[in-house]
């Protein structure tokens, strides 16, 4: 929960990924997919300042 102060603004983020293959093994999908979003960010995708 988090609250804020009157007037102040809230900014939500959201990165999502997904990844499908009829030859990879499950827990290889879900490392890619975990993989995913830190790739985003470290090409510059995600809130500013961060």
């Amino acid at each position: 929960m988090t609250r804020l102060e009157l007037g102040r603004r809230l900014r939500l983020v959201e990165l999502l990924a997904y990844g499908w293959s009829g030859r990879r093994s499950r827990p290889a999908m879900d490392d890619q997919v975990m993989a995913a979003p830190a790739g985003a960010r470290s090409t510059g995708w995600g809130p500013p300042g961060e």
